[in-house]
């Protein structure tokens, strides 16, 4: 597992992100929530995380959408789309999720494990370069 993050969780489902954050928290890692995009956007724009989790199909706006905006704004910023899975069109989510600049997905339900096996492949290392400045 990476050394500590600074992770923000972005969920319409306020018990998705409590349960999140507990089991990040337990593993070490700093974390904000969001219950929407802007508030989200919000976050980051205060403070540079290392990671943001984002459901995709969020009420106020699509979590693709703030992705493919941060990204452009945070290039070294790392994304997790997550989902239960749906279409936007003719595009499965987690699909919209990659082509908007996600570094990974995953389908919900999702197990720690596999959240932690996700996280554990991303490469960090600009974010390490940006905190050691």
């Amino acid at each position: 597992m990476n050394a500590e993050l600074d992770i923000i969780i972005v969920d319409d489902n306020r018990e998705l992100c409590e349960i999140l954050e507990r089991r990040l928290q337990n593993a070490s890692h700093r974390t904000r929530i969001a219950n929407d995009t802007k508030a989200a956007v919000n976050l980051v724009r205060e403070r540079c995380p290392d990671l943001v989790i984002t459901d995709i199909a969020m009420p106020d706006r699509e979590g693709a959408d703030m992705i493919a905006e941060l990204s452009r704004s945070y290039p070294d910023l790392k994304f997790i789309g997550i989902s239960g899975g749906g279409t936007f069109g003719d595009c499965d989510l987690l699909e919209l999720a990659e082509g908007s600049g996600a570094d990974a997905v995953l389908r919900k339900p999702f197990t720690t494990r596999q959240l932690f096996d996700t996280i554990a492949h991303l490469d960090f290392a600009a974010s390490a370069d940006r905190t050691a400045e």
